[in-house]
């Protein structure tokens, strides 16, 4: 296996796996323990998207061009969204499930969610810049000004 073959599953891989678990999960007519409180698939919707979301930033973030990486998070939004909607337009084959406008809010505010608390996580590992101590502005603070 090349170096370039075994990135790419390793990037794609755990979303494809993450998408396949949520296909079969939503191909069975009913879930055990779905009614505990009101509410709860919208919960579980947005759960289920947001590391999806995330999945798909990391791969992304992974294959893609670094001039491209300022449209990864915006990809992978829309691509846990479409996904989304695919899922929900499946379940209207499967007997006893229905396609919900909701549930696709839900995938989608969970995907925004998950993509962006990625981003932060990204943000705040980042080594930070610090000031070179003596210098303000460019010049030496320690001269006097007149």
């Amino acid at each position: 296996m090349t170096p370039r073959t075994s990135q790419l599953l390793s990037a794609w891989l755990p979303p494809g796996a993450h998408c396949l678990l949520i296909f079969i999960a939503s191909s069975r007519a009913s879930l055990p323990g779905m009614n505990a409180f009101a509410h709860q698939d919208k919960l579980l919707h947005g759960l289920a998207y947001a590391v999806m979301g995330a999945l798909f930033y990391r791969a992304l973030k992974l294959t893609l061009p670094a001039r491209f990486f300022g449209l990864a998070a915006v990809l992978a939004i829309g691509m846990a969204t479409l996904y989304g909607l695919s899922d929900e337009l499946h379940q209207t084959f499967v007997p006893g499930r229905t396609a919900d406008v909701r549930d696709l809010a839900a995938d989608f505010l969970g995907s925004l969610i998950g993509v962006l608390l990625t981003r932060h996580y990204e943000i705040s590992r980042r080594p930070r810049r610090t000031t070179i101590p003596g210098l303000t502005k460019g010049r030496r603070s320690d001269k006097k000004t007149r």
